[in-house]
This record gives C-alpha cells, sequence and structure tokens, in this order.
C-alpha cells in the first residue's frame, strides 16, 4: 500500500470514528433533551400543586381569623352578660339592705 493509500485509510478510520461518537452524542442530546422536557413538565406541575396548595392556605388563614373574631366577639358577650349579672346581684343585695333597713 502506498503512503497516500496508508493516510486515506487512516483518515477514512478516523472519519468513521468521529461519525460514531457524533451519532453517540446526538443520541445521548436526544435523552438529555427529553430528561429536560419531563423536568420542566414535572416542575409545572409542581409549580401547580404549590399555588393550589397556597390558595387553601389563604383560605384556612381567612376562616382561622373569621373563627378569632367569633370567639372574641363571644367572650365579649359572656362577659357583659357575667358583669350585668353581677350588677344585677349588687342592685337585689343593695335593695334587700334598703328594704331592711326600712
Amino acid at each position: 500500500m502506498s503512503e497516500e493509500e496508508s493516510q486515506l485509510s487512516i483518515l477514512l478510520a478516523q472519519y468513521a470514528q468521529l461519525e460514531s461518537e457524533t451519532t453517540e452524542l446526538k443520541d445521548e442530546h436526544r435523552r438529555c433533551q427529553k430528561s429536560l422536557s419531563e423536568a420542566k413538565q414535572l416542575l409545572k406541575k409542581q409549580d401547580s400543586e404549590l399555588e393550589e396548595l397556597r390558595k387553601l392556605r389563604r383560605t384556612e388563614v381567612e376562616e382561622l381569623a373569621k373563627f378569632r373574631d367569633e370567639e372574641l366577639l363571644l367572650r365579649n358577650r359572656i362577659n357583659d352578660l357575667l358583669t350585668g349579672s353581677q350588677n344585677d346581684a349588687e342592685r337585689h343585695a343593695a335593695l334587700r339592705a334598703e328594704l331592711d333597713t326600712l
């Protein structure tokens, strides 16, 4: 084999090697693109789920605030009733004492 044929043979072998590596790189690129696409879809789904959880949390916080307001109103009403009962008892005692003095 001549020098040119030998060099041509080496170049063809290198070309075949490069083609093989190029094919492997393209396959790897496709796999990476697919993984990236799947990761983006998963992230989008998780973002949606997170937003739904945030909405639920806001609703829970609003409901808790309403319950606290209602509890405060009821406590105040109970205190008013207890104070009124105490005042009624004091008036009754004062009237009883006044009647006793008569």
